[in-house]
């Protein structure tokens, strides 16, 4: 009976050493298998873009506008129309007048105003032609911010400026000279109020006749 159990261990043990010499033979064998790429291998492109320089960019903060995007000017365009009495000498009646006023304002501390007139009335004592409306003399203005001092709520300027009224021809209602004009002009706020004063001078020219 020993003898028989020495027999079976004997090949139990024949049979677990196989069994290890095999698993220790396939693990081995796994382990050669050769996952390196070729030289002529290509990988798939798995469909997703790669982000260029212009997707970068976009994900950075927005930067500060430049001054060449800032506005550098302020227009203003006013229409005027008026009607009144005129009571002279030797001429009585009703005139009506349409305007229009012009305002160019810029950020170098010049501005430039420009208007223009045309009027007309019914009564035969003012008015030698048509009845329509007629050309009145157009004015065109240069003006220099000269200082500028204080801040929002008391903020006090003086300005400089000059220019042309330009004759017209064939009019009622304009002269045919050209005059030259120059003034100064100051302004104070105070808060909610403000004060301007300014002094105008007109040198006549010769008429055109």
């Amino acid at each position: 009976m020993p003898a028989k159990i020495s027999i079976l261990t004997k090949k139990k043990i024949c049979k677990l050493l196989l069994l290890s010499t095999l698993c220790f033979s396939s693990v081995s064998t796994m382990a050669l298998i050769d996952y390196s790429e070729s030289d002529d291998f290509k990988p798939k492109s798995s469909g997703a873009s790669r982000p260029t320089a212009q997707n970068v960019t976009k994900g950075r903060a927005p930067s500060s506008p430049s001054k060449s995007r800032n506005s550098k000017y302020h227009f203003l365009a006013n229409v005027n129309y008026g009607s009144q009495n005129l009571n002279l000498v030797d001429k009585n009646g009703k005139v009506d007048t349409l305007e229009i006023e012009a305002l160019l304002e810029t950020s170098y501390n010049i501005f430039a105003k420009a208007s223009y007139y045309e009027s007309s009335s019914s009564d035969k004592s003012i008015v030698s032609g048509s009845t329509r409306f007629q050309r009145g003399n157009p004015e065109l203005i240069l003006g220099f911010n000269w200082l500028e001092f204080g801040g929002a709520s008391d903020r006090a300027s003086l300005d400089l400026y000059g220019g042309l009224r330009f004759s017209q021809k064939k009019s009622d209602f304009a002269s045919t000279r050209t005059d030259k004009i120059a003034g100064v002009s100051t302004a104070k706020r105070f808060a909610n109020f403000a004060l301007g004063l300014g002094y105008e001078v007109h040198l006549t020219g010769e008429s055109l006749g």
